[in-house]
Order: C-alpha cells, then structure tokens, then sequence
C-alpha cells in the first residue's frame, strides 16, 4: 500500500535524517494530526515526530490510517550537505534519496562511489536508531561490504536499508541503492552497534586519564 499524496504541489514537508534535516516535495502525504518528543542527552537534541497518514489499498480502494514517526534532528550534518531526503523510517527499514549533482561526482562525470556509501549508511543508522532509547544510547555503523553494479550521471540514487537480523546489540542491514529506472547501483551488508552512553563516558575518562599521564 502507498501513502496516499495530498497535494502533489503543495509545500515541501521538512523531514529527518539521523544526521540531518531536509526537505520532501514529492513525497508529501496527507497530514491528519502530528505530535513530537524531545529527546537529549551529551548535548545533543533531536526530536521523534510522528504523523497520521491516510494509506489506500490498490486492491479495494479501502483506507486506513498510518503513523509514520520519523527524527527530526536540531542540528544539519553530512546527510544534508549531500541533499538526502528521507522518504520513510521504520525500525525494520528506512528509505531517502540523493539528487545526483556536480558535488557528488568523480571525476569522469559518474555518481562517486563513496556518496552511494553514504547514502545506504545514513538510511542503515536511521533504521538502527529506532531501536534506541536516545536518552541513553548511540547507534554507529561499523562495518560495510557493499559492491558496486552500475553508476548514473543525473537523476536521483534511492536507498533503502531492510534489517536482515540482530544479535547482542548488532544488527545487520541489506542496503541496497537504485537509480531512477529501478536499476541497483550498488547493494551489500551494513553492519551496526549500539552502545551505551555510559560505555562512551567511560572510554572517554579513559582517554583523558591516558592523555593526562603522558
């Protein structure tokens, strides 16, 4: 089923990257009601927005409501320098896209590799953080295998990210990136661990104690 769009010309809708806000234009849905929860610890603040959308069923036309939450950072970081736009999040999977511009280029006029890495990175870690209690964990990637099958010039990379499994506070994601036909232009394993915050306090005194002793 697919959410059911309002208003194809209607104002963008500002969305949420783990790492970063952006904007929706195509992907506006139907808004019924929203509501938000402030969450911050180390200085850092994001908020869970979540929205009621009207989704109808392509056999019989019946519909229903959805909430779809998604994190809308305080703070931009690298997802939005690259323009990557988050179309859904879920625990289990995420979806954005990335518009193919001259930033994100090699030098012979194709996507760059690394940029596609980004891209299937953000939406893993995305997925992965709606597994956490943000008051007292981080999420980050760890490990990533991925290859690379095709490269594109113009248009847009969409990635998605679908848990495979979990296991001691990794989870495993099968990412995959396609261009605007529904070619895959890269597709592979990303891996992630979620650590305490009291585990990074602890390694940072570490650290510090190591530093101070020199």
């Amino acid at each position: 089923m697919e959410p059911k769009r309002s208003n194809e010309s209607a104002e963008p809708v500002e969305a949420i990257g783990l790492m970063g806000a952006a904007e929706i234009g195509e992907s506006t849905v139907a808004i019924e009601s929203a509501e938000g929860r402030d969450v911050s610890a180390d200085g850092a603040s994001a908020q869970r927005r979540c929205e009621m959308v009207e989704v109808v069923d392509e056999v019989d036309g019946t519909a229903s409501m959805k909430e779809v939450c998604v994190w809308a950072p305080k703070t931009e970081g690298f997802a939005s320098r690259l323009g990557i736009q988050f179309v859904s999040a879920s625990p289990t999977c995420a979806e954005a896209r990335m518009p193919i511009t001259d930033g994100i280029l090699q030098p012979f006029g194709f996507v760059h590799g690394g940029a596609t890495l980004a891209l299937l990175e953000t939406v893993g870690s995305e997925a992965a953080a709606w597994n956490l209690d943000l008051q007292k964990e981080r999420v980050f990637g760890i490990r990533m295998d991925v290859r690379h099958k095709k490269s594109g010039k113009q248009g847009w990379v969409r990635g998605v990210a679908e848990l495979e499994h979990e296991e001691r506070g990794h989870a495993w994601w099968h990412v995959t990136a396609y261009d605007d036909a529904g070619d895959v232009m890269s597709e592979g394993t990303f891996e992630t661990k979620r650590v305490t915050l009291a585990y990074l306090a602890e390694k940072e005194a570490k650290r510090r104690a190591q530093r101070n002793a020199q």
